[in-house]
């Protein structure tokens, strides 16, 4: 990794809802950047204004993540995705040793490289960190 922060930003907020209707789609009125259902089942509806994107993730054929977190948590903050800049591969590594047991690296719903940190090793808050590259 190189002298220079490797984690440079926040990529978007995602907010878990139990259909695409969520209420803050309705408030936003932001364009719709994304409508995709990704292979885990999960419905994502990525909005942006300028910089500023939010994701809703919902169920769209079960099971999926998400049925498990609205039964354990219910609607609400989901993620939060921070921009990573580097070879993603070295960054899981190195999230590794620190003992922050990343996940797989998988296809995020904008097909850049993309991992999850566990609520448990972050503070409760899940994570996902997204290859630089928007």
């Amino acid at each position: 990794m190189s002298d220079s922060p490797w984690l440079v930003g926040v990529d978007h907020v995602a907010i878990a809802a139990v259909d695409p209707g969520h209420p803050l789609v309705r408030l936003l009125e932001w364009p719709r950047m994304i409508d995709k259902v990704m292979p885990s089942g999960v419905h994502v509806a990525k909005y942006g204004l300028g910089g500023t994107q939010i994701e809703v993730v919902n169920p769209e054929c079960a099971p999926t993540p998400i049925d498990r977190f609205l039964a354990q948590r219910g609607p609400g903050l989901h993620h939060v995705a921070l921009i990573a800049r580097g070879d993603l591969s070295e960054i899981q590594a190195t999230l590794s040793r620190l003992g922050l047991g990343p996940g797989p690296i998988e296809s995020a719903a904008d097909g850049r490289p993309s991992l999850f940190l566990h609520p448990q090793s972050c503070g409760g808050v899940l994570i996902e960190i997204v290859q630089d590259g928007r």
